[in-house]
C-alpha cells in the first residue's frame, strides 16, 4: 500500500509529460449541486421502486411509471428548490427579463 502514491505520481507526471489532458475538477456550483442531490434521491427511489417490485406493492408497468414520475418530481422540487429561491432573491421585487436572462447565463 505505501508504493501506490509514488506509484500514482509516476503515472501521473508520465501521462503530463505526454501531454494527455487530465480531467478537470467538477465544477462546484449551485446547479452542481442540485443534480448531485437529484441523482442521490433519484437513485434512493429507483431502489425503492425495485422494493415495490420484489415485494409486490408495484405489479405493473404502469404502476411503476407512476410512482417513479410522483417521486422524482418530489425529488427534482427538493433538489432544484435551492437554486430558484436563490433567483428570487437575486432577482427581488423588480423582475426584468434581461436582469433574469443573464442570471441564467451565469450557469453556464
Amino acid at each position: 500500500m505505501k508504493h501506490v502514491l509514488p506509484i500514482a505520481v509516476l503515472v501521473v507526471g508520465g501521462m503530463l509529460l505526454m501531454g494527455v489532458e487530465l480531467p478537470t475538477p467538477a465544477k462546484r456550483d449551485a446547479v452542481s449541486d442540485a443534480f448531485r442531490v437529484y441523482s442521490v434521491l433519484w437513485r434512493d427511489r429507483a431502489a425503492m421502486a425495485a422494493t415495490g417490485l420484489t415485494d409486490g406493492r408495484l405489479t405493473t408497468d404502469a404502476e411503476v411509471h407512476q410512482f417513479l414520475a410522483t417521486a422524482n418530481r418530489m425529488a427534482r422540487v427538493r433538489a432544484f428548490t435551492p437554486i430558484a429561491e436563490a433567483e428570487q432573491a437575486a432577482l427581488g421585487d423588480e423582475w426584468a427579463a434581461e436582469k433574469h436572462a443573464e442570471l441564467l447565463r451565469g450557469y453556464q
